[in-house]
């Protein structure tokens, strides 16, 4: 006979007898929906008993937002609650998952976090893990003795002379005891003091670092190994900028431009993060790969090298390009061509056109203008895929049309479906019947963004021209 454990196994992320969801992830990434059953997380967690049972208010009415915490991080603190394992750890998502197991009352869970950043710890990233080691000092004690020991272990000597140093918290650099015996010279632990108060006043007077500047100069991005299939041909790549005190410098709305070197030579294709401008230490990129084809006997080379990209593997970016962006409030700085100067305009109303990975240039631009929480700008996207398995950062895109539904309307269109039965939008081609139907009525508040293949955009702009659009409401993202 099965054990009460087991049946509790078999309803991890589950939906079945699901009586709560939790809406986890930040903005730029895809926000993950998590169902759960309240029994189940009020017997292992006070907290979540409280939560539940106690005299609050209701939580089931919608998905309970927990923005600051990875997807991976709440995936293991169900893990561990459902099963009592956990069989994900990895250096990115542990410290995040040792914030819920405090965060929720959960010892046991703690102490298996501590162990495995015990045995990460080491001489190359106790400084990157240092910040850390001390924000959850109370709660994993032993990880912040680690990572002092390390610090001043003889080996270590360079750290002080690390261009890594400055960018470590007040809180950490208070964790040194001038009466250890730090095996630095006293010079070296002076020079990096120094660095890291400059360092402190830039960020102070809110100067930021940014990657990119001017189109005409390249800089090299190491590919971080992390990478997440969105769908079958398409996985958002993470790659490591400069420092972790970097940002990407690409504004809202804007690209960059990617080079590659294939067999000696080298290859170039424009790209749109998708991480919020404002991360530190990297850049994320929706990378859809295209292989070689009838109509396109080499493919795009240089998303079949990205895609075979190993950790520590360079690239080069230049830019920011592109002839708009988003600046806030509504607020958009257009550009009639690259010499022409600059203009900004107030949209109370977005059109958004986009097919496969065209959507990339749209979600940065929904993401920055719902956040402000205003009443306008108003959005509708359609968007277009051969199947409904196409559908790129559908979840995410799913969550906002909920979350804002009176800012945002959301239209797929696909050219066959998978699953039939699940499906509630448009099949067929972008036609000026679903332009008419779901783009914003022309006028002088009214802009319509278009991005995708140039026969997909050719035809769109057309129909708007027919439908009593200018050229002057009518932007297409295009490489320069």
């Amino acid at each position: 006979m099965a054990k009460l454990g087991d049946h509790a196994k078999k309803l991890l992320f589950c939906g079945d007898m699901s009586d709560i969801q939790f809406a986890v992830g930040r903005d730029y990434d895809t926000v993950k929906i998590f169902p759960a059953q309240k029994v189940i997380m009020g017997l292992r967690s006070a907290v979540f008993h409280t939560m539940f049972y106690g005299n609050l208010p209701d939580p089931c009415a919608a998905p309970i937002d927990i923005p600051d915490i990875l997807p991976e991080a709440f995936a293991n603190l169900l893990s561990y609650i459902y099963t009592d394992a956990v069989t994900n750890f990895t250096p990115e998502n542990v410290f995040q998952t040792l914030m819920c197991a405090d965060k929720y009352d959960l010892p046991l869970l703690l102490a298996l976090c501590t162990d495995f950043i015990l045995g990460l710890l080491n001489v190359d990233n106790c400084l990157h893990n240092l910040d850390n080691a001390v924000l959850y000092a109370n709660a994993a004690p032993d990880v912040l003795v680690k990572c002092l020991c390390l610090i001043n272990d003889e080996s270590a000597k360079t750290l002080w002379q690390s261009d890594q140093f400055h960018v470590v918290g007040q809180a950490a650099l208070q964790a040194f005891d001038p009466r250890d015996a730090l095996t630095a010279a006293a010079d070296d632990i002076f020079s990096s003091v120094e660095k890291w108060v400059e360092f402190l006043r830039k960020v102070r007077d809110g100067i930021t670092f940014p990657t990119v500047t001017t189109p005409e100069a390249q800089v090299t991005i190491r590919f971080s190994g992390d990478k997440k299939a969105l769908t079958s041909d398409t996985t958002r790549f993470r790659f490591e900028l400069p420092s972790n005190v970097h940002v990407s410098g690409v504004p809202v709305g804007k690209f960059v431009k990617m080079t590659v070197t294939v067999d000696g030579r080298s290859e170039t294709q424009c790209y749109t993060p998708i991480s919020d401008p404002k991360d530190r230490g990297f850049v994320d990129f929706a990378i859809k790969v295209y292989p070689p084809n009838a109509a396109n006997p080499n493919g795009s080379v240089v998303s079949q090298c990205i895609n075979k990209l190993q950790k520590g593997d360079e690239v080069c970016i230049s830019g920011p390009y592109g002839l708009l962006s988003y600046d806030k409030n509504g607020i958009f700085v257009i550009k009639a061509n690259e010499k022409s100067a600059a203009e900004y305009k107030e949209i109370r109303r977005i059109g958004m056109v986009a097919a496969g990975s065209g959507v990339t240039a749209m979600i940065p631009i929904l993401r920055a203008m719902l956040k402000e929480n205003l009443e306008a700008p108003k959005c509708s996207l359609v968007y277009s895929n051969p199947t409904d398995q196409d559908i790129i950062m559908k979840s995410e895109l799913n969550y906002m049309a909920s979350k804002y539904r009176k800012r945002f309307k959301l239209w797929y269109l696909v050219d066959r479906l998978c699953n039939p039965s699940l499906w509630k939008y448009g099949v067929g081609q972008i036609s000026k019947d679903w332009l008419k139907d779901w783009m914003p009525k022309p006028d002088n508040e009214v802009v319509v963004l278009v991005c995708g293949p140039k026969e997909m955009v050719d035809n769109c702009k057309k129909l708007l021209l027919g439908l009593n659009y200018i050229n002057d409401m009518i932007h297409v993202f295009s490489a320069p």
